[in-house]
This record gives structure tokens, sequence and C-alpha cells, in this order.
């Protein structure tokens, strides 16, 4: 195979496609922030507080299983890179149907999910309506929230982000949208936010359904932004097609190894959650206030995550090519481009921040009684967004390479850091401590994963892939 991509890599195709992801990842962030700043101009802050909880029952249903978009766009990638045709259309169909299964099994476990969950975060009384509301309005998305990881990260793994741009710019239009309709001006409260985000997760998997469905009634894939790709498309285009006959017992087998491929993402993506939830379940038996301040910076902490994460989404794809071809040097140099890039966003978010507090929280909240305490909570958060940056950056170097027990190990690592700091801060009652709490995890992940990656670097060797 010829190496299109030397030492030294060529920046256009790939700050094109960093562009793309960036793009096309905002815009989730986004519409969470435009159901916080809906439900934050209503008169009572019941609404944007049960919201908060009812959202870390989702975050655990969906995010838990994030392998489906994170596995995907990894395999893709690295697959791609090695001209596997064949591996590139199964590893879609795979997680296609690892999605659909999960989903209904969501749909039909609601009512007891719902009751664990309402067990595990003890609301108050008065949260308790706006919770169930908004969990049963967005549970009829679960299916296709599933469903669109798979699909855009095959999309991402391919490196064409411009469709997957696309289907974003969509559904998370429709649920912004919806929001503003739906509680605004119809007065539907967290039904109606839950509502917006089911409508808008839809949107995406239909569009997405016939756009892959366009490519493969075509006879052919997309050839991939990324150098070499027009060469290797020419190679694959006809196998990548070919429809297989497919055995139950070789489908469950295959399915079964898949599972257990990505056990360790899986961890390491509920130890994530966990860490969050605990910073949100903690801060709300402090106080309401300072469980909506907290849920207010969160939002804040994902579109910044969000903005490093269009880079890293592209370090990920980029990583799984240069793996797969053996190109050491082209993803050395890869991972320091994409390291500057989020620190230089993570200082100047901490620039804005820090200069106007008053005005970000403004266009999140109207309510006056919320300021002091998201003020009070703002080092932290300042801390966990300079802290996480790096973190960022080696999620998708050890995703794109298919190592993801280290990422897990480092998270066990980093939660163990969280967990004495938060142990301290519910001690004291300081909703400040908690998010010195969550600055330690992301500090954590930072420091362990530089470590495991310069000990890679200065080897020179593969490490085993996981």
């Amino acid at each position: 195979m010829t190496d299109e991509v030397p030492g030294a890599p060529k920046l256009r195709p790939f700050w094109a496609l960093a562009l793309a992801n960036t793009l096309s990842s905002v815009t989730i962030p986004l519409a969470s922030l435009t159901d916080v700043a809906v439900l934050g101009r209503l008169p009572e802050p019941e609404p944007l507080a049960a919201t908060a909880l009812a959202g870390l029952i989702f975050d655990y249903l969906l995010w838990s299983l994030a392998f489906l978009r994170m596995g995907v766009t990894s395999e893709t990638a690295r697959a791609w890179g090695a001209g596997n045709g064949r591996q590139v259309r199964d590893t879609l169909r795979d997680h296609l149907v690892l999605a659909a299964g999960f989903g209904l099994l969501m749909l039909m476990c609601a009512p007891w999910i719902l009751t664990l969950g309402e067990y595990a975060l003890s609301p108050t009384a008065s949260l308790v309506g706006d919770l169930r509301a908004y969990f049963y309005a967005r549970i009829l998305g679960a299916p296709c929230a599933l469903t669109n990881y798979v699909i855009l990260g095959w999309l991402l793994g391919l490196g064409h982000s411009r469709a997957a741009l696309v289907l974003a710019v969509l559904g998370n239009g429709l649920n912004a949208l919806l929001d503003i309709v739906l509680v605004l001006h119809w007065g539907l409260g967290a039904a109606g936010a839950g509502f917006a985000t089911a409508a808008g997760q839809a949107l995406i998997t239909s569009t997405g359904a016939l756009y892959i469905a366009h490519l493969f009634s075509q006879r052919r894939l997309p050839a991939p932004a990324l150098e070499g790709g027009r060469q290797v498309d020419q190679r694959i285009r006809k196998e990548s097609v070919r429809t297989p006959r497919l055995g139950l017992g070789s489908t469950l087998a295959r399915l079964l190894r898949l599972l257990a491929f990505h056990r360790d993402l899986f961890v390491r993506t509920l130890v994530l959650i966990t860490a969050c939830a605990l910073l949100v379940r903690l801060s709300a038996s402090m106080s309401v206030l300072a469980l909506a301040a907290t849920s207010l910076w969160l939002r804040v902490f994902s579109f910044v995550s969000f903005l490093s994460d269009g880079a890293a989404h592209a370090l990920e794809t980029y990583a799984g090519v240069h793996w797969a071809r053996g190109e050491f040097a082209a993803l050395r140099a890869r991972v320091r481009q994409v390291l500057g890039v989020a620190l230089a966003i993570a200082v100047l978010a901490l620039a804005g921040l820090s200069a106007a507090p008053e005005f970000w929280l403004g266009l999140l909240t109207t309510q006056a009684e919320l300021m002091t305490p998201a003020l009070t909570l703002l080092p932290g958060l300042l801390l966990a967004l300079l802290f996480g940056a790096p973190a960022w950056v080696y999620d998708g170097l050890f995703l794109g390479t298919g190592q993801a027990r280290t990422l897990r190990n480092a998270m066990l690592l980093a939660f163990a850091a969280f967990s004495g700091v938060a142990a301290i801060a519910y001690a004291l009652r300081s909703p400040l401590g908690l998010w010195y709490a969550f600055a330690a995890l992301m500090a954590g992940r930072s420091l362990t994963l530089s470590y495991a990656w310069h000990v890679h670097a200065r080897t020179g060797a593969r490490a085993r892939h996981v």
C-alpha cells in the first residue's frame, strides 16, 4: 500500500474533517443548552432541576452504550485504512443490530427503569411530577438515539463528517425549535423538553437511514476524506457492498464477540457517567439551587468539551488509519497538533467565562436566585475545563487505535481521585468542593493517558489491541 502520509502529515484534509466534526458535535450541546435556556425562563426552578435529575437516568441508559458510537468509528477507520471493505460493511450492520436490540429493551423496561432511577436519585416531592413527565416523553426516542450513535459513528469513521453534520444540524435544530414551541408557547414544561429531544433523534434516524440506503442502492460507498482515500475506495468499493449470506448461529457468535470487545469501553463510560451522576446527586442533597446551578455549568462544560471533540474525532478517524498502516510518525504529529488546539480552546473558554460570568449565566436563566450559587461554583468549572482538554484528545487517540483497556484503566484511577475529594466535599457540605472533585477526575484522566501515550511514543512499539 502506498504511504500517502509520511512523517509530516498533510494539514488541509485533517483540519477540514476536524472543522466539520466540530460543527457537527457542537449542535448536540447547543440543543441541551436550549433545553436549559428555555426551562430556565420558567418562573420556578423545579422543571430545570427535575430535568437535570431525569437526564442522569438517560446518561446511564444512553451514554453507557456510547461504545456503539466510539466502537463503530474506530473499527470503520481501521478497516478502511487496511482496505477491508467487507469489515466496513459488517461493522455498520452488526452495530445497528445491537442498537435496535438495546433500544427495544429500554422501551419494554421503561417503568422499571424509572422506578430504579427514582430510588437511586431520591427526588424531592416537588420534583417527582416533572421528572416522570420528562422521562416518559424522552424514552420514546431511546431506540433512535442508539441508532444515531451507529449512523454518525460510521460516517465519521469513513471521514465523511459533512453528512454527519447535516444530520446533526437537522435533528438538534428540530429539538431546539420544539423546545421553544412546546415549553414556552404550549406550556408543556419538562414533558415538552422530553418530546423535543425524542423528535430530534427520530429525525436524525430517518434521514440517516435514507442516506445510507441511497449509498448502497448506488452500489458504492462514499470515498473517504482522508489521504489516500481515493485509491483505497477504488480497490474495495465492490467488495464493500456485496451482500453475504448470514446464518443465525454465526450472527449471534459475531455479536457476542463484538460485545466482549466493547466491554472495556462500557466500563470506562459507565465510570465516567457515575462520576457525573454523583456530582449532580450530591449537589441535589445540599439544595435545589445547588442542583440547578450545577446543571447549568455542566451544560457549559459539555459545550466546551464538544468544541474540542471535533478535532478529537478527526484524530480518532486518522489514528485508526495511521495505526492500520503503521504510520507512527504521522500519528505522533497528529497528536501534537490536536493537543495544541484543545488547550487553546480551553484557554479561550476560561478567559471568556472569567471575564463575564454573569453574561453567560444570563443567557441560560432569568432566575436571579441562581446567580450567586452558580458564581460560587465557577472556579471548579474552570479547573475542570483546563484539566479536561488533554483527556478529550487522548480519548480520540486511544479509541482510534483500539486501546480500550488503556482508557478503562485511566478512568478507574481517575475515579479513585474523584471519590476521595468528593467524600471530603460532601462531609463539608460544599458544592464547590464537588466541582473540585470533578476537576480531579479530569486531571487524573489527562495525567494517566498522557503517561500511557508517552510510553508508547518513546518505545515506538505498537501496543496490543484490546
